[in-house]
């Protein structure tokens, strides 16, 4: 019985329609990251977008056991049904980029970051490293994540890094992410990875600061195994970085990671991984601030007007400025549009998103400066 990895899916895309070669690799990747690599789970998501298909078919589908020996080809009317199922569930998988609630906005950010990776992501290019760094709340994950839901999930295998910077906790945190398989032995783990693996992958790992040990120098194990397998198979690498933080498990330094990475105990040791990148100068350094134009679209995302956006742009800034930065901007947008919602309003006013801002965390002197901020607003509104 054939096994199902990457190479087995490689051969049976060479047997298909044309036009079907790309959903069949995505609708692979989409099992094993999405779905844990469960073919129960991929049926019921299936059949949640109105198309069943029990665990037997989508095996004999990947394993290429639909292709009529006769002809050597998939039916046509069969490729089209499954054409429009994983379509069908392509379309749906956007919905977890709306923000749990707020439609999808492409900012600059996404672009920034989605550009980046398209740029590695060629096979024949020789840096095909990119580092990644943002302060929390910068958008990082939403534009890793924007990245994936529009590219391949075959070809984009995107995980959160281990906890502890061990090489066994990342080698079990990749065989999942790129075949569903977690084994117990590390050998195992690491032939899943060989297997599943190759020139056309994009290895995407959020929090990769984890990665980094503090206390052993120029000895980074996480790293090295990272290197070992690039430059045996020549996938691309994404390190995504949360800029001023990182933690051993029993404290939290605040610290630039890439400064760390340049001019700290293991710089030694990551001069080589600055290369691979193409120079220091090809970091990817995210902005501090959410742009002008981004914070409006957010505003208009949840409902809002462009004019009343404008009018809000100060309170959209302080928002965005808050501890938690993005997130309070998004959750208290999201807030706005349930009272406008609740008041059976489609459109969001700029009083709504006044009415629901808090100020109990403030000192006197933030709340005068917050008030005198809405103040304007509203004045500006009822003009």
């Amino acid at each position: 019985m054939a096994k199902l990895n990457q190479k087995t899916i490689d051969d049976v895309a060479l047997t298909l329609p044309e036009d079907l070669r790309e959903h069949f690799q995505w609708l692979w990747g989409y099992m094993t990251q999405i779905c844990g690599g469960s073919r129960t789970r991929l049926a019921a998501r299936l059949a949640h977008v109105g198309h069943s298909y029990d665990q037997s078919s989508i095996f004999k589908f990947f394993t290429g056991q639909l292709i009529n020996p006769k002809t050597g080809q998939l039916g046509a009317k069969q490729a089209q049904n499954w054409a429009e199922a994983i379509q069908a569930l392509r379309d749906a998988e956007k919905g977890p980029l709306d923000g749990r609630g707020i439609p999808p906005v492409e900012t600059e950010v996404v672009r920034l970051i989605c550009d980046a990776i398209s740029a590695i992501a060629r096979p024949e290019r020789v840096c095909r490293w990119l580092i990644i760094s943002g302060d929390t709340g910068r958008q990082k994950s939403y534009g890793i994540g924007w990245y994936r839901a529009e590219n391949n999930h075959s070809n984009t295998i995107m995980f959160e890094a281990p906890e502890k910077p061990s090489p066994n906790y990342l080698a079990a945190e990749m065989s999942s992410a790129c075949c569903g398989l977690s084994t117990k032995a590390y050998y195992e783990r690491i032939a899943n990875i060989r297997a599943n693996l190759n020139s056309t992958k994009i290895l995407i790992i959020d929090n990769a600061q984890r990665l980094y040990n503090p206390n052993s120098g120029d000895r980074q194990d996480c790293f090295s195994l990272l290197q070992k397998l690039q430059d045996e198979i020549g996938f691309a690498v994404v390190l995504v970085f949360v800029r001023n933080v990182w933690s051993d498990g029993s404290r939290t330094v605040k610290v630039d990671f890439v400064e760390e990475m340049l001019h700290g105990k293991a710089r030694g040791f990551f001069s080589q991984f600055i290369g691979r990148i193409g120079g220091a100068e090809n970091v990817l350094y995210l902005p501090d601030e959410t742009s002008d134009a981004d914070l409006i679209s957010f505003a208009r995302a949840v409902g809002m007007a462009e004019a009343a956006a404008k009018i809000c742009l100060p309170l959209l800034r302080w928002l965005d400025r808050s501890t938690g930065n993005i997130r309070v901007l998004l959750q208290t947008l999201q807030t706005a549009a349930d009272v406008a919602r609740l008041e059976k309003r489609v459109e969001v006013r700029a009083s709504d998103l006044c009415n629901v801002v808090t100020m109990d965390k403030l000192d006197s002197k933030e709340r005068d400066r917050l008030c005198a901020i809405i103040d304007r607003i509203r004045n500006q509104e009822a003009a």
